[in-house]
């Protein structure tokens, strides 16, 4: 059963909504920090201990015991090791995601602030930053097919997490997927969508941070196969944790897609863009 989430006082039905997700994050994340790593695109990750080495391989062991593994091409290894020498990070403050870290000012060189997903989710309630994500109404089966019948979340999505799970018809395409998205190191599963074209793919991720690179491989995969079968519309993507709750949806295309390869949007970003509720 998905769990419900408390409405913060002072918060939007749409900001809930983000709250609700930034609380499923929580979920994976450990009350203190030891160590912090940084990726080369900016992203900070809280780690129980420092980085291993192995190969072309850096693994990292998260707060809760939970290991991960990045490639040691996306870690910017000269700022992570200044970020945690001499004790610097005694002063960090921990955020509702777990993930992005907002250091005092004196630890840090002088250059503009990034946004954290707090900032995002303050901008977006004054209407300074993204728009309202736009709901759609789902279409169900296809010519000779039985009609599926599409469950929808509060927000008016497709609910991802209710949807049927039956087979789907295409084997070149599951292989194709799962191949992909098993070559990075996640368990994937492959089912018939509530759109024609569009399969439901879903990752199990056992930490936080292992959304987010579930999501980001997801996004490299629909690029990988489209080149493939370009009959492929999208992803309807599905996160869930080892309990089978759900940690973040999306409806994720190509051009979605190339918004996170590309570094147009980061992760913080993409999630408060176009995560589905």
């Amino acid at each position: 059963m998905q769990p419900k989430f408390p409405n913060p006082a002072g918060l939007s039905k749409f900001a809930a909504r983000v709250a609700g997700f930034a609380l499923v994050l929580g979920f994976f994340a450990a009350p203190t920090a030891a160590y912090i790593v940084i990726l080369k695109d900016g992203t900070q990750i809280t780690t129980a201990e420092k980085y291993v080495r192995k190969g072309k391989e850096v693994i990292l062991t998260m707060p809760n015991g939970v290991t991960t593994s990045y490639l040691a091409s996306d870690i910017d290894f000269a700022k992570t090791d200044e970020l945690n020498a001499d004790g610097k990070l005694s002063n960090a403050k921990i955020l509702n995601t777990g993930n992005v870290r907002e250091l005092e000012e004196k630890h840090r060189p002088q250059e503009p602030k990034r946004q954290t997903f707090t900032d995002l989710l303050t901008s977006r309630e004054k209407g300074l930053a993204l728009p309202e994500p736009k709901r759609r109404q789902p279409m169900v089966g296809a010519d000779g097919e039985e009609a599926v019948v599409v469950p929808l979340t509060g927000a008016g999505f497709t609910d991802l997490m209710a949807l049927r799970r039956d087979p789907h018809k295409d084997g070149e395409l599951v292989s194709l997927i799962v191949g992909c998205l098993n070559g990075q190191g996640n368990q994937v599963k492959v089912y018939r969508g509530s759109r024609e074209n569009w399969p439901l793919v879903e990752i199990t991720a056992a930490s936080e941070a292992s959304v987010f690179k579930a999501t980001k491989d997801a996004a490299g995969c629909i690029v990988q196969v489209r080149q493939q079968l370009n009959t492929l519309e999208g992803f309807e993507l599905l996160v869930v944790t080892d309990a089978a709750v759900r940690a973040a949806q999306f409806s994720l295309t190509e051009e979605l897609a190339n918004e996170l390869l590309t570094g147009k949007l980061e992760a913080p970003s993409f999630f408060l863009r176009y995560v589905e509720f």
